[in-house]
């Protein structure tokens, strides 16, 4: 949740330092200010949500290159799956685009 009594972010700014910190994993002491800690400190929680989103990534691109996963074996495919998903992030919230570039 945002922490509106902090210093003011355009909503704007506020999504792109969020998707930053999660997607690209830049430093989350941008946007830690506007996460309410809750009992975990803000910046383990953007860590958890990035981890979310990484692993979710991987499992689509998994599901969608069954047969890559099966021949190039789960360890190589998640370091290629990894390093694809960092030079080419998804321009979409659309799953079925995840892997476009991959092939």
């Amino acid at each position: 949740m945002i922490g509106w009594s902090r210093s003011v972010l355009s909503l704007r700014d506020l999504q792109y330092a969020f998707a930053s910190a999660v997607r690209d994993g830049d430093d989350a002491s941008a946007i830690a200010p506007f996460v309410f800690a809750n009992g975990l400190d803000p910046a383990r929680r953007i860590a958890i949500y990035a981890n979310n989103v990484g692993e979710n990534s991987l499992a689509t691109l998994e599901a969608g290159f069954p047969v890559l996963l099966r021949l190039a074996g789960r360890d190589w495919f998640r370091q290629t799956g990894a390093d694809y998903l960092r030079r080419h992030p998804s321009p979409s919230g659309n799953l079925h685009y995840l892997g476009a570039c991959l092939p």
